[in-house]
């Protein structure tokens, strides 16, 4: 029942979740023991190697450049200008940001049919999932002995009605008083990640520190349950709520796969009908992130897929 939920704004007896649990299911392999594969040393290695690549190919990589428009010349994307007002011309842009974003704020509704400026802005893309990271002074103690293992995932959800419970509270915009977990130990990083799902958006008053200190106790209580002593040994902690991963990363609604994984939002209808095959309504213009098919998880099949397209299309 987590594994159906989990990323998404539907409870566990919302019609469709079952596809969202095939969804991860089809992920698994049998090099990660039915589970799915992590790359050796986490995402972090992963980045690594990737940017290594672009950098030994002659590419150049720019952090902390904000895109404030993509620019369009006679029906074609031309290009990016960045919030500090530097244009850079490119015969192809391939965006990895969610699609309302890409669509209604970089590119423009001036540039879009009204029909499908409406399908966008009807998209499912509000984000109910926290993320919390712990540092601690010692790997987490299990309950029944021993410790959590550095990369190891623990799932608290005891019972399919504890995660309708969580839901239930957050789909009328309020916090659960106990969210149901998905942790990760970063042995390296002496951390616990953690995914709180279940913690609404749209938050009835807004995501104010208070907010977020109420979400973060109810965490620490959960946790301390499962893993005794917990609480004891976190040295600091930070929350990111789901309007926190909207600003910080370009995903509207702060929905980690940038649009639910529903049945109208999935395969050749994704992102929106109209608007799958990575290719947008104008020229050069392509989506690459998780609101592109396959959909969201570090899978690269979305990025792959895109510069697949956008390859074919420039050798045309």
């Amino acid at each position: 029942a987590m594994d159906a939920t989990l990323g998404g704004a539907m409870g566990p007896r919302s019609p469709g979740t079952v596809l969202t649990l095939l969804y991860r299911m089809a992920s698994n392999s049998a090099h990660g023991h039915g589970m799915r594969v992590k790359p050796e040393g986490g995402p972090d290695a992963l980045v690594k190697a990737l940017s290594d690549c672009v950098t030994a190919a002659g590419g150049d990589i720019r952090t902390g450049s904000p895109v404030e428009k993509i620019l369009v010349d006679g029906d074609r994307a031309m290009g990016v200008r960045l919030a500090s007002g530097e244009e850079i011309a490119a015969p192809l842009v391939l965006s990895n940001v969610s699609p309302r974003i890409t669509l209604l704020t970089l590119l423009g509704v001036e540039h879009l049919d009204g029909e499908f400026v409406r399908r966008c802005r009807n998209m499912a893309s509000k984000g109910m999932v926290a993320r919390l990271d712990f540092d601690i002074a010692l790997a987490p103690a299990l309950r029944g002995g021993g410790a959590l293992k550095s990369g190891q995932r623990l799932v608290i959800a005891p019972t399919m009605q504890a995660i309708e419970t969580a839901f239930n509270a957050a789909k009328y915009g309020g916090l659960p008083d106990r969210p149901v977990l998905e942790a990760t130990y970063d042995g390296m990083a002496k951390r616990l990640c953690v995914s709180a799902q279940f913690a609404p958006y749209d938050l009835k008053g807004g995501w104010t520190e208070q907010a977020k200190a109420k979400l973060s106790a109810s965490v620490l209580t959960v946790l301390d349950d499962a893993l005794p002593g917990f609480a004891s040994t976190v040295t600091a902690s930070r929350v990111m709520s789901p309007a926190d991963i909207e600003t910080g990363y370009g995903a509207a609604g702060g929905h980690w796969h940038h649009g639910e994984l529903r049945v109208d939002q999935l395969l050749m209808l994704r992102p929106f009908d109209g608007a799958a095959q990575y290719r947008m309504p104008v020229a050069g213009l392509y989506l690459c992130g998780a609101g592109a098919h396959p959909g969201g998880d570090i899978s690269g099949a979305a990025g792959f897929n895109a510069a697949t397209a956008a390859l074919r299309d420039g050798r045309n």
